[in-house]
This record gives structure tokens, sequence and C-alpha cells, in this order.
């Protein structure tokens, strides 16, 4: 398996009627057969791909549509993903609470800063316009400075329209941002 097969994304929202309507789809199934289109676009047989979360939202009926995506895939409970979800997406990958790769660790919300210090990053999807941020400081100034926190990857599905990171991507953000 090579770094281009493994890719990430979450926040999909499969079966989210809300969320069809926010990304300016005329119904459901125009917006299920847009993300499956775009996964697929990007994942292969033998692709692994992290799915951060909130993956078929508010209806039971839209689980069959994950055999429609592409290759191994691993899901990180979001929030919308309820107790009685599990067993749905346990036929069709495996289900974690969060997942550790290498020096990352994926989740769906992002970590508390102060648990960052064992992983290089943080992958993570539950803000769908929004960057993590810091605050820095400086001595004798009165405003601090919101600046963007370059230890969290936000690789929310509209944040990344639609199309998975891959691992070599992933990589290539951390190198950037040392």
């Amino acid at each position: 398996m090579t770094m281009n097969d493994i890719q990430f994304i979450g926040c999909p929202h499969i079966g989210h009627k809300g969320q069809a309507v926010r990304r300016g789809f005329s119904s459901i199934e125009e917006m299920n057969e847009e993300i499956i289109k775009r996964f697929n676009e990007n994942a292969g047989k033998k692709t692994l791909s992290i799915i951060l979360g909130d993956v078929v939202v508010f209806n039971k009926t839209a689980f069959d549509q994950l055999e429609r995506l592409n290759g191994r895939k691993i899901f990180v409970l979001g929030n919308h993903d309820t107790r009685d979800c599990i067993p749905e997406l346990l036929k069709y990958g495996e289900v974690q609470g969060a997942f550790e790769y290498k020096n990352t660790i994926c989740t769906h919300i992002p970590i508390h800063r102060d648990c960052l210090e064992r992983y290089a990053i943080n992958i993570h999807s539950h803000m769908h316009e929004e960057l993590v941020r810091r605050m820095e400081y400086k001595p004798l100034e009165v405003l601090a400075k919101r600046l963007v926190d370059h230890r969290y990857l936000n690789v929310n599905w509209d944040i990344l329209q639609g199309k998975p990171i891959s691992l070599q991507e992933v990589i290539k953000y951390i190198e950037e941002h040392k």
C-alpha cells in the first residue's frame, strides 16, 4: 500500500436533507450521487479511506449507499453517528472512536491542544467552514492575533469540496508547516 492508497475525508452527511440544501443540491439523491462520484474518483479497490464522522445523518435508509464507496473503510464516529448507527457502519468497514496512524491522531472533533504533544497533527472534520485557530500574544500589545493552528488539518467534505486528501498530501502539509 502506497501513501496515495490511504486517504482522509469527513462529514459526507449522506442522506442528510439539510446538508443537501446547504450544499446547493436540489435533492438528497443528487447530493448522495455527487458524494459517491467524488469519493470514487479518488479511491480504488485497494484504497484505505479513513472517514472522520457524520457519515450517514438522520436517514437510516441511506446506509446502503456505503456499499457503493470503493475500497476499505475505517469510520471514526462523529457527533451525528449514534450508537444505533454502529451495527450499520460495521457492515461496510471498521468503526472506531479515534484512529491513530503513525504520528497522527484522526478524530471527528478536534482534540484539545494540550493533548497534541504526542502527535505531529490532528486530522479532524467536524468544523464545516473553519480551521482551528490559536491566539498569539505579544508583550505590550493590547490585541492578540488569531492564527491558523497548523497542528490541525480539517478534512471536512465541504472544505475539501468532496475530494479526499491522500496520506502523501498530509505529509506534505506537515512538512510545509513545521
